[in-house]
């Protein structure tokens, strides 16, 4: 699911700002440790190093730090934001991760743009059940954990208790007859592409579209004021993200280096 190769690709905000004490590098998602863009990052973070005082320096990545482990486990598991981080490690930079808190997108789309509480929790149960689901579509016992934290968190954070109207309304957009227990979902052969077009924010086919738009706009707002924060307390900033979010986010940082 996804993109087989990465493309290393700097925006034109990551390009040139290594007086600005910013390089923001945007990169589709990579798991293979023999890939030529590792090398590529390495150099491009050792350039950096080389510019300005090391002490100075943090390394930015999204999601979440992952442990340390081998270099190889680490790109494997992790992709380019593992890599960073062992890199990171070893030249003792400190990593920083500046995603919002879980409930701070949801919440944006309910109260901000007014979506109901019911469709952001189907949205957020499409979304992880895409990540669950193997490449066949069938869906591990193993990952009904995934799925049981959903309908937990929409009755933590919405206080919401009809789960039966996500499997209703999945019914409605898949047309299949579906389990009504989540522990029961095991049984059935989902298509990945349809779960994936269902929640993307890059199309526009339905309302779930427009709700993941919104709550990837606002992760990206959140995350661009983080990165200014650190760059107006004088650190100098090497970030690497998936590259819609460097596209994303790009604009902000023209604006407030004024490149």
């Amino acid at each position: 699911r996804r993109p087989p190769k990465s493309t290393l690709s700097s925006s034109s905000a990551a390009s040139d700002v290594y007086k600005r004490q910013l390089y923001f590098l945007g990169m589709e998602h990579d798991n293979n440790p023999q890939s030529v863009v590792y090398e590529e990052i390495k150099g491009k973070l050792d350039y950096f190093i080389d510019k300005y005082n090391q002490s100075k320096i943090t390394a930015v990545i999204e999601s979440y730090i992952p442990p340390l482990k081998s270099e190889q486990e680490m790109i494997s598991e992790f992709g380019a934001s593992g890599f960073l981080t062992f890199q990171a490690n070893k030249l003792n930079i400190p990593v920083c991760c500046p995603e919002p808190p879980k409930e701070y997108c949801l919440m944006k789309a309910v109260e901000k743009y007014d979506y109901s509480p019911l469709k952001v929790w189907l949205w957020l149960f499409l979304n992880v059940l895409y990540y669950s689901l193997g490449d066949k579509g069938n869906l591990d016992v193993s990952k009904i954990k995934n799925l049981l934290w959903v309908r937990n968190y929409g009755q933590q954070i919405f206080k919401l208790n009809d789960y039966t109207f996500i499997i209703k309304e999945l019914e409605r957009l898949l047309d299949k007859k579906l389990p009504t227990t989540i522990e029961n979902l095991t049984e059935i052969k989902f298509d990945p592409q349809t779960i994936y077009k269902l929640q993307t924010p890059f199309l526009k086919e339905n309302y779930l579209n427009d709700i993941g738009n919104v709550i990837n706009l606002e992760r990206d707002r959140y995350i661009t004021k983080q990165i200014i924060n650190l760059l107006s307390e004088e650190k100098a900033v090497f970030a690497l993200f998936g590259h819609n979010h460097a596209i994303a986010q790009e604009p902000a940082y023209l604006e407030y280096l004024k490149i």
